[in-house]
C-alpha cells in the first residue's frame, strides 16, 4: 500500500503563511504608491503647460490633468489600504504567536502523560515490594528530600542526623521540571509584545535591511518594506544630505582662499518606524568627514567637527 503524503500545512505554517501573504500584499502596495508619487512628480511639473493648453483649446482638462486625478485617487486608495492592513497584520502576528505557545503546552500536557504513567508504574512496583517484602519501601531521593527539609527547619546536618548519601531524583521528578519549564516559556510567548515601532541602522542600505531581517526574525515585528526602505533612501535623499552637511559646514568653518569643501562621506543610515510605516522626522543619514585622500580642496583646522546627520 502507498504512503500517503498530506498536502496539508501544520497549524504555523498556516499562520507563517497568512502573514507572508500579507506582507506580499503591503510590499505590493507600497511599490504601486512609490510608483504613482514618482509619476505625479513628474506630471505636476508640466501642470503649468498642461493648465495653458486647456485655456487655449477651451476645454475642461487635459490628458494630464485627467491622469493626476487618477494617480491621486490611486495613492489615497493605497494610502487607506495600508492602514486597513495594519490591524490584518496585528492579528495575523497574534495568531501565529498563540499557536506557537499553543503547540508548547501541548509538549507539556504530553510530558505530563508521560509523567503520570511513570508514577503510577512506580507506585504499582513499590505495593509489590511492600507485599513481598513486609516493610516500607520509597525512593532514596524522596526519603532524602522529605529528611534535608526537616533536618533543615531545625539547622542540624542531614547527612550525620538521618539523611543518606544524595541519590538522584526520580525520573518523574525531572518530567516535571521540564514539563514546568515548557509551560513557563508558553506563557512568555504570550507575553511577548507585537511591535509596530522599531529601530533599525547599517553603514549602507543593505547592512540596514540586514539588520531588519534579524529582529523579523522574532515573528513578532511589524516592519517597513524592503521597497519602502530603498525607496526612502534613495540617491535624491542622500544627495541632498551631502548638500545640507556641506552648507553646515561651510557656516562654521571658513575656506581658505581658493579651497572648496571637504566632501562628505555617509557613515550610518538610521531607520525608525512607527506602525509599521518609516518616521521621516527621525530616519537619518549621517555623514561625517571623508578620509584625508578624498578631499577635493583644504579646510581651516576646525573641519573635523561631529558629523551631521539629517
Amino acid at each position: 500500500m502507498e504512503k500517503v503524503v498530506s498536502v496539508f500545512k501544520s497549524d504555523e505554517e498556516k499562520a507563517r503563511a497568512e502573514c507572508g501573504r500579507l506582507n506580499a500584499a503591503r510590499e505590493k502596495l507600497v511599490l504601486g504608491r512609490s510608483g504613482a508619487e514618482a509619476e505625479l512628480t513628474t506630471l505636476r511639473q508640466g501642470l503649468p503647460d498642461a493648465e495653458l493648453d486647456r485655456l487655449l483649446d477651451g476645454v475642461d482638462s487635459t490628458p494630464t490633468h485627467e491622469r493626476i486625478a487618477v494617480l491621486e485617487t490611486s495613492i489615497e486608495a493605497a494610502n487607506a489600504a495600508l492602514t486597513a492592513l495594519g490591524p490584518r497584520l496585528h492579528k495575523a502576528h497574534a495568531a501565529l504567536r498563540q499557536i506557537k505557545a499553543d503547540a508548547i503546552v501541548r509538549q507539556a500536557d504530553q510530558l505530563a502523560a508521560k509523567r503520570a504513567a511513570l508514577v503510577k508504574k512506580s507506585e504499582a512496583v513499590i505495593r509489590e515490594l511492600e507485599e513481598v517484602t513486609g516493610a516500607k519501601w520509597i525512593p532514596l531521593a524522596i526519603y532524602n528530600r522529605d529528611v534535608y527539609a526537616a533536618m533543615a527547619a531545625t539547622g542540624k546536618n542531614s547527612h550525620i542526623d538521618g539523611g543518606l548519601p544524595p541519590s538522584p531524583p526520580p525520573r518523574y521528578d525531572l518530567l516535571a521540571s521540564e514539563e514546568q519549564g515548557l509551560r513557563q516559556r508558553a506563557v512568555e510567548i504570550l507575553r511577548l509584545p507585537i511591535r509596530e515601532n522599531g529601530q533599525a541602522q547599517g553603514s549602507s542600505v543593505d547592512a540596514l535591511l540586514a539588520d531588519v531581517a534579524e529582529q523579523l526574525k522574532a515573528d513578532l515585528l511589524i516592519a517597513p518594506s524592503e521597497a519602502e526602505v530603498r525607496g526612502y533612501f534613495n540617491a535624491d535623499r542622500i544627495t541632498a544630505a551631502e548638500a545640507a552637511w556641506a552648507k553646515s559646514i561651510e557656516s562654521v568653518v571658513p575656506l581658505r582662499t581658493g579651497g572648496t569643501t571637504t566632501r562628505a562621506s555617509v557613515t550610518r543610515f538610521v531607520l525608525v518606524w512607527a506602525q509599521g510605516r518609516i518616521d521621516p522626522a527621525t530616519s537619518r543619514v549621517s555623514l561625517a568627514p571623508a578620509p584625508e585622500g578624498v578631499r577635493t580642496g583644504p579646510l581651516s583646522k576646525r573641519d573635523a567637527g561631529p558629523a551631521y546627520s539629517t
